[in-house]
């Protein structure tokens, strides 16, 4: 996957998980989120239309709240993004 795909991809999924992602939240207000989410189709990076599991959502949200999202930097671009994968 090129650096420009890395990057809308980890757009995608941080713009999905952001609110969930927050340390502020308890489990049950984090759980109704994610479930909010799974229950509607969303606007993939490349336009189509998608659909993501409680399941991926929740290792999205873990991945992001311990620190394992790296930065990726688009060449041509200069802009950075994160990348939760």
């Amino acid at each position: 996957m090129d650096e420009d795909r890395r990057r809308e991809t980890g757009l995608f999924r941080y713009t999905l998980i952001r609110d969930a992602a927050d340390h502020g939240l308890s489990k049950a207000q984090r759980g109704r989120l994610l479930r909010a989410l799974v229950d509607r189709e969303h606007v993939g990076p490349d336009g189509r239309l998608v659909r993501v599991s409680r399941t991926t959502l929740g290792r999205w949200v873990r991945a992001y709240r311990d620190g394992r999202v790296r930065r990726t930097r688009s060449p041509t671009e200069g802009r950075a993004g994160p990348h939760i994968g």
